[in-house]
């Protein structure tokens, strides 16, 4: 282009003197970078046409989600996904700048952000001194699940062709930090007895909530915080869990639950919501007044506040053990 400039002169094919300085300039900055290359890159970053960045679309990813989900307890477990950590490294960016290798380093550099102030984790466990870690590494199957989340959002940018491309698309288990498969340890038939009884003596407005997850198996993280006595009928001798809270996100049905949960809903069984707001302290208790075979001992420590009863070293040790 240069040396047609100098034989022909310039014309709207060719270019001018300032056009010609700012080229050279621009393929020293450059070296051997395609041009075109860095000018795509630059209008990706610079677009003229002012769209939404990730912060506003994930707003409208998870409006789409809540259209056909409903306000279920895992869409609101997926808010908590994209709207932290991920928003918080990439709310500002458009999304067609955001590369897969970035993606990855995100993940596998994750944080998990507990709490802000560490007095607030100790309130939410009941304790006052307070051992445990304001920030900690996710773990192996937290990371995973937000790569599901990813690769979900961006084809959802796809589908509206605000993206080429889905960034987080071919991330594959071995690109991320390692899940993690621990041994499940189930309580024995003694353990239950001394939990029940224990309920029984200490907190029996618990008692509901905890037959419905140990006799009747319903999921204690996904179901049983939105869980109602309503959905148990006796009348059919069944459990009734609505699509709405069930995991499956489908209507499922218990019939064969054994004549024990029977006797035990017929004397504590009730209607409404059966898990209280301070469930997790008051669930923590039981367990530590649980394992207290000794009962004139577990009845002196049900005298003590709960903070204080958590915050013996016995006491962490317990729940620390429990499956």
């Amino acid at each position: 282009m240069l040396h047609q400039a100098a034989e022909t002169g310039y014309g709207p094919m060719t270019l001018d003197r300032e056009a010609e300085r700012e080229y050279i300039f621009a393929k020293r900055v450059c070296r051997n970078a395609d041009l075109v290359e860095v000018a795509k890159f630059w209008a990706n970053h610079h677009p003229a046409d002012n769209p939404k960045k990730v912060a506003a679309l994930i707003a409208d990813f998870l409006a789409w989600v809540g259209e056909f989900s409903g306000d279920s307890r895992h869409v609101r477990d997926l808010r908590n996904r994209p709207n932290g950590p991920f928003k918080q490294n990439f709310g500002e960016r458009y999304p067609e700048t955001i590369t897969r290798s970035e993606i990855v380093l995100f993940l596998k550099n994750r944080q998990v952000v507990r709490k802000s102030d560490p007095n607030e984790i100790a309130q939410e466990l009941g304790v006052e001194d307070n051992q445990q870690s304001v920030e900690q590494r996710a773990s192996g199957r937290t990371i995973l699940n937000e790569r599901n989340t990813l690769t979900n959002f961006f084809n959802f940018l796809v589908s509206k062709e605000l993206v080429k491309m889905n960034p987080a698309s071919g991330i594959r288990r071995r690109d991320l930090p390692k899940v993690d498969i621990k041994e499940i340890r189930f309580l024995t038939l003694e353990e239950v007895e001394r939990y029940l009884r224990a309920l029984e003596r200490y907190e029996p407005d618990l008692v509901a909530h905890e037959i419905v997850q140990l006799l009747a198996g319903v999921r204690a993280d996904d179901e049983m915080a939105d869980f109602s006595g309503d959905f148990v009928h006796e009348n059919t001798r069944e459990m009734v869990i609505p699509a709405d809270i069930a995991k499956t996100q489908k209507r499922e049905i218990i019939s064969d639950l054994e004549p024990c949960f029977w006797e035990w809903w017929k004397k504590y069984g009730r209607r409404g919501l059966l898990r209280p707001k301070n469930y997790e302290p008051r669930w923590s208790r039981v367990r530590v007044l649980a394992s207290v075979t000794n009962r004139r001992e577990a009845d002196k420590l049900a005298i003590l506040p709960i903070k204080t009863l958590l915050a013996r070293a016995e006491s962490k040790a317990v729940l620390v053990q429990w499956p």
